[in-house]
């Protein structure tokens, strides 16, 4: 009787611990990664965002110019949704705080690069390519360090999650050993 307790009570271990594993695993794949995936989108959808701006300082081609502006306002549209769909993964403080100063800085990048393809435009490519070159190269920067922190925090997440995961297949191996 007292084997069959033994055995019943380190079954019911078991089951906590695998549990305890699945629910770390789940949190990687369901919350760390796509986060990691979406940021990294949007760093992608970012730099897109900043060739085609430049790309209109370069031209001087008013058609040209007039199919970058509809790519730069598609490119917007894109980053914007992104930003929306990022929102709902956030699970943490520090990943909203980051994710406020992400917003804060996209709005700002966009402010500039409205004043760098102002320029543009008429053909003030000195104006525009010392703005882009200056201001908006600072806040572009500013703004894919703000998406290199959201991949880092959750990059982090995902190793402590995993780190967990870990610690609980040894704990759980060495019981039933």
């Amino acid at each position: 009787a007292a084997l069959i307790l033994l055995l019943v009570g380190l079954a019911g271990l078991a089951a906590f611990e695998l549990s305890t594993m699945r629910a770390a695993t789940v949190e990687i794949a369901d919350n760390w990664l796509p986060s990691v995936r979406a940021a990294n989108e949007m760093d992608s959808q970012l730099l897109t965002a900043r060739i085609n701006v430049m790309s209109h300082v370069m031209n001087t081609d008013t058609a040209a110019m007039e199919a970058i502006d509809k790519k730069v306002v598609a490119d917007r549209q894109k980053f914007d949704q992104s930003l929306k769909d990022y929102v709902k993964l956030i699970s943490a403080d520090n990943e909203r705080k980051t994710y406020d100063q992400l917003v804060q800085q996209w709005k700002q990048y966009r402010e500039v690069d409205d004043r760098v393809l102002a320029f543009s435009r008429k053909n003030e490519n000195d104006q525009a390519r010392g703005l882009l070159e200056g201001e908006s190269k600072k806040v572009f920067d500013t703004t894919m360090e703000m998406l290199d922190q959201l991949v880092k925090i959750n990059s982090d997440g995902s190793d402590a999650s995993r780190t967990e995961s870990e610690a609980t297949y040894n704990t759980a191996r060495a019981t039933l050993l």
